[in-house]
């Protein structure tokens, strides 16, 4: 008979549902790994918080890629799209690129079935509030802590230095010890404690959030949903550095009370192109969108009431992002454009909602009310949701390894806005990377450390309640109630390490503070986009929300949107993410293709004597650019070989005597893992990398 137990044990416990957390955890159960997947409710699921759009310039790129590594994304636009559009189709290949606008409903319910119903993977309603850890046998590497400058972070807090509590035992016992540390459960706002192996943060906007609109602000993460609390506040005991960044959105206006006969429609390409290199064809409903502008009537508006946005108030400390800035932050930077391009965006076939892209505001909302009235078209608009700016905390992501493993916890890895990124397929991307490798992580303490086990009844955690005189977490916690959360928290984390140490002793295993090894994927910058964004975050950390732009990437005519799977494929296959036969149908591909371009180079007007389509198209797109192909080939071997070049982790920086100071100070506190990741430090110089590659070569 089963013991009576309610709080079981996971491999893997990925914290939020959105875009990352969703890769995420499908990645662990499909690795075959016990996966649970925390949310605040199952009804959010993978919903989309802005634009109901997927893809765009970079961005449908790392849709592609993220199918090609075994992901989900691409087969969910694939299902769910209402308009298609090839951006960019009069340049050249290598920056061409597919984006859809999504049925925003159905896209949220066609990924929650795929979560429901996947095998290994288990929703759980609840918040989580801590993280409990164990100091491990391994010491601290020396470049745990965030590699930017004191006082540059927008919202900066590091550890608990800036929480006013000089109490020695604020932060965690595990963090003091001098040691690395390594997960070993979460506790949820219900009091719950959860044993696991590794755990993967996809906190969205959610951690610590705070919505404004105008005047009005509210403790939430998206507007009627409430943020989550506490969570950082443990993160600083185990001492990370977090900051606070900002983003928006635009109002809701119902489609029947805008007068499309005089916006500019934009429809759909006829030729669809699925995402997923798995589908085929796509087969949906297609809708036009359609174009307006701002006049100067609106900007007089927007000018006459700039006092009352919290952006020019004061009352924001996060900064947004530079691409994608507030109607507000357009009106006032760029005074010399008489107008302002807005796309009107349906958010599906089953709702009345129109997206205003382009139209993101902070103001009250009868200033959004009276400036979008200025527009063509929109004279009875009728508002249904307002626009509003959230601010929200992010962890500085130079404390993570290019795995997205945190430096300080083993077991502990971060992905999505967390990591200061924008965007939903940003998000997915790394979601899906942290995800294979928490799913690797699992499997390697699996076989060193032993079993886990579920909790008995009687140990349970602190349930937060808004009672009176009750254990509760908020935005604004004095010094006395985060002393009480960190006790709290103490006491947790040594019942919790006790037991299942025990545990794992009982079964013949001494490994419980060994922290275990795997071979990690991490995509290379030459490999894809989702390369570029995580090493440019984890080498030069960011201060805004990172986009990704095509221009990121040194190596962009290596990293077409149709070439993701010759370029990922294997590590989908090495990871469990796709099987054999897959796999050599991926590499049986590319071989058909070898062979049509050698017949194309031969004879360069010669007919399809009966190749596939697509592999014939493709294949002419290498042929023609062969020269430019082999050129950058030669670059990139000549970078790889660069890029490789592994620095130990206690290299003497200090024994290169001609290595100039700025260029010593500035490898010792990042402490790069290879010489490629040293060459795209801001500041170091050109020789010095050369200096360094000769000492290395000692």
């Amino acid at each position: 008979m089963r013991n009576m137990a309610f709080y079981d044990y996971y491999d893997v416990a990925v914290v939020g549902a959105g875009h990352a957390g969703i890769e995420a955890g499908l990645a662990c159960a499909r690795m075959g790994l016990k996966t649970l997947l925390i949310t605040q409710t199952p009804d959010a699921i993978a919903r989309m918080s802005c634009n109901p759009s997927i893809g765009g310039i970079a961005k449908g790129n790392i849709v592609r890629e993220i199918d090609a590594l075994g992901g989900e994304m691409a087969k969910i636009i694939d299902k769910t799209m209402i308009q298609f559009r090839l951006l960019n189709k009069s340049r050249g290949p290598a920056v061409q690129a597919p984006r859809s606008q999504a049925d925003k409903i159905a896209y949220s319910q066609t990924a929650r079935l795929t979560v429901e119903t996947t095998p290994n993977l288990y929703t759980l309603m609840d918040t989580v509030v801590d993280i409990l850890t164990t100091a491990s046998s391994t010491p601290l590497p020396p470049n745990a802590d965030s590699q930017a400058e004191k006082g540059t972070i927008p919202g900066e807090r590091r550890g608990n230095a800036d929480s006013n509590i000089t109490e020695e035992n604020y932060a965690s016992q595990a963090a003091r010890s001098g040691m690395r540390q390594k997960v070993t459960g979460l506790v949820t706002e219900r009091g719950r404690i959860i044993p696991v192996r590794s755990v993967v943060l996809t906190t969205g906007t959610f951690l610590g959030g705070r919505i404004f609109i105008g005047e009005y602000d509210a403790p939430c993460g998206r507007v009627g949903e409430p943020a989550a609390y506490g969570l950082t506040a443990s993160l600083h005991r185990l001492g990370f550095t977090t900051g606070r960044l900002k983003t928006g959105t635009p109002p809701r206006i119902l489609k029947r009370t805008i007068d499309f006969s005089k916006l500019e429609e934009q429809p759909s390409d006829t030729e669809v192109i699925p995402f997923s290199f798995d589908d085929k064809e796509v087969n949906r409903p297609l809708v036009p969108c359609h174009v307006v502008y701002t006049n100067e009537e609106t900007h007089k508006i927007i000018r006459d009431n700039i006092g009352r946005s919290p952006l020019y108030s004061g009352k924001i400390s996060g900064i947004g992002p530079r691409y994608c800035p507030s109607i507000e932050d357009k009106v006032m930077r760029f005074k010399e454009r008489d107008r302002h391009q807005i796309f009107v965006e349906p958010e599906g076939l089953s709702t009345d909602e129109m997206y205003l892209n382009g139209l993101s505001s902070s103001l009250p909302e009868c200033v959004q009310d009276a400036f979008m009235h200025t527009m063509v078209g929109f004279e009875n608009a009728v508002q249904s949701r307002p626009g509003y700016a959230v601010e929200y905390d992010y962890v500085e992501p130079t404390q993570l390894y290019p795995t997205l493993e945190t430096k300080r916890v083993a077991g502990l890895f971060d992905a999505g806005q967390i990591n200061g990124t924008s965007g939903y397929e940003e998000a997915a991307g790394q979601g899906l990377v942290a995800g294979i490798n928490a799913g690797l992580y699992a499997r390697a303490h699996i076989s060193l450390c032993g079993p886990l086990s579920e909790l008995p009844h009687t140990m349970n955690g602190t349930p937060t309640s808004m009672e009176k005189g009750a254990f509760s977490l908020h935005d604004k916690m004095s010094r006395e109630e985060l002393q009480h959360f960190a006790e709290l928290s103490e006491r947790e984390t040594k019942e919790l390490n006790e037991f299942i140490c025990g545990v794992q002793k009982s079964a013949g295993y001494e490994a419980f503070e060994k922290i275990p090894e795997y071979e990690p994927v991490i995509i290379g910058r030459d490999e894809g986009y989702i390369g570029v964004l995580i090493d440019d975050l984890v080498t030069l950390g960011t201060k805004e929300p990172y986009r990704m732009f095509t221009a990121r990437a040194e190596y962009r005519l290596k990293l077409r949107h149709d070439t993701a799977d010759r370029r990922l494929a294997k590590y989908a296959y090495r990871a469990g993410l796709k099987t054999k036969a897959q796999y050599e149908a991926v590499e049986a591909k590319y071989a058909r293709l070898a062979e049509i371009e050698a017949l194309l180079l031969k004879k360069p007007d010669a007919e399809n004597p009966g190749y596939d389509d697509a592999d014939w198209e493709e294949a002419k797109i290498d042929a023609k650019y062969k020269y430019y192909i082999e050129k950058q080939d030669k670059r990139v071997a000549k970078l790889h070989k660069m890029e490789n070049t592994h620095i130990p982790p206690d290299f003497d920086y200090g024994s290169i005597p001609s290595l100039s100071a700025e260029s010593r100070m500035k490898l010792e506190k990042v402490r790069p893992v290879t010489l490629g990741q040293a060459n795209r430090i801001s500041g170091i110089r050109n020789s010095d990398i050369m200096l360094l590659m000769v000492y290395l070569k000692r």
